[in-house]
């Protein structure tokens, strides 16, 4: 899935966002809230997440959810961190946001902070809902 701004209304874009998020209502809720003056493309996995990197111009910003899909099976923590770390030695001045709804703080938040330093995690409902606005 792919949402670009529209050069014939004039809108420039001025960030580059790849979403990862497995269920397409989610994704299409989170390409939804993001301003008209980014470009935005949206991915199902991890695997296309990555062919999007390897076909597109680098990403700015990324917004990654918590337990992505590899392509093969359910989403997992594992394969999040696993694409954090790959990030972090491909794109280290990208930034990266972790939607999850899982925790809100522990073990978790440090491992991805491990696997990218200076991701930021964010509550996805509160994010999906307002009353966490996405800092891009």
């Amino acid at each position: 899935i792919i949402y670009k701004s529209d050069p014939e209304r004039g809108v420039e874009a001025v960030t580059r966002i790849l979403v990862i998020e497995s269920h397409r209502r989610t994704l299409e809720d989170l390409l939804g809230i993001l301003p008209e003056t980014v470009d935005v493309v949206g991915a199902e996995d991890i695997v296309d997440a990555e062919e999007c990197m390897d076909e597109m111009e680098p990403f700015d910003t990324f917004v990654v959810q918590g337990a992505a899909q590899d392509g093969k099976g359910p989403g997992d923590i594992r394969v999040t961190l696993s694409f954090l770390r790959h990030l972090s030695v491909a794109q280290p001045s990208a930034k990266v946001f972790v939607l999850s709804n899982v925790f809100d703080h522990g073990p978790t938040v440090e491992q991805y902070k491990t696997a990218f330093a200076g991701c930021e995690i964010l509550n996805k409902n509160a994010v999906l809902n307002g009353a966490t606005v996405l800092p891009i």
